[in-house]
């Protein structure tokens, strides 16, 4: 029996608290929400009474903001238990969800390529493994943005090692993720990316063009359906010091870490 799996996915470019509650209602009400390029710094969290799990960006000199980070925001309407996994590295936020990993990422544009092709050898790709993120990486043809970058070209051998799918080239071919303005032009490329090494059921995507939520980055939500009573992506179960609880206490929350 195949289960309806909901999963949205955002570049903040850096995350204020104001926008949370506005970027939660456009999202299915059974959604796993990832948000990249928070700028989280640590302890803090989201008011929300949404599950919460968070790899925490870096401090920045003279700021109440970090740079990088990822969260991933769980509607307690979320069918499934989700927990988080170690993290590979500093700009991944790893969880298992059910029978499926996730992997979200954030990847820099200062990043250099052999570090982006580093940092993408060293993620446990198991069996059901679904990648996300903004990798700051335009694929040309493949996705139909009109450029490949360098970026793109590195890539490409490492999804077809890992057999990995591109879901934007198949699901929303040509749809741009972010939009911009440079050099007193407008401008679109596709950045943001869902990944997965498995065959979906019925997979569909949405990309919120025409949603303003105070970042360059459109708003994505990839449906599909899956049978959530296979095997586990992995023969070990995560510690029970990974497992977060349902809802975290925002008591000591401060708005100043939330950039606002």
């Amino acid at each position: 029996m195949s289960d309806t799996i909901n999963v949205s996915l955002w570049n903040a470019n850096g995350l204020r608290a104001t926008t949370v509650h506005d970027v939660l209602s456009h999202c299915p009400p059974t959604t796993l929400l990832f948000i990249t390029e928070t700028w989280l710094l640590s302890p803090a969290c989201l008011p929300t009474d949404w599950e919460q799990f968070h790899l925490y960006g870096s401090p920045v000199v003279s700021s109440y903001h970090g740079s990088v980070g990822v969260s991933a925001l769980v509607s307690l309407s979320f069918p499934y238990p989700v927990h988080q996994l170690p993290s590979p590295n500093k700009y991944t936020l790893s969880l298992k969800v059910g029978p499926l990993c996730f992997l979200c990422l954030y990847l820099p544009p200062s990043l250099s390529c052999s570090d982006l092709m580093s940092i993408l050898s060293s993620l446990p790709i198991y069996p059901n493994t679904i990648l996300c993120g903004d990798f700051n990486a335009r694929l040309g043809d493949i996705t139909g943005d009109s450029v490949m970058s360098p970026r793109g070209t590195a890539m490409v051998p490492w999804f077809e090692e890992w057999s990995l799918s591109v879901l934007d080239a198949s699901l929303s071919y040509g749809i741009a993720t972010w939009h911009g303005f440079r050099q007193q032009c407008t401008c679109s490329s596709i950045l943001d990316l869902f990944l997965c090494n498995f065959d979906m059921s019925s997979p569909s995507m949405h990309i919120n063009t025409d949603l303003s939520l105070g970042s360059d980055h459109c708003l994505m939500s990839l449906s599909f359906s899956y049978d959530m009573s296979l095997p586990s992506c992995s023969s070990s179960s995560p510690s029970s010091s990974t497992i977060h609880p349902r809802h975290l206490s925002c008591s000591s929350f401060n708005p100043k870490i939330l950039y606002e």
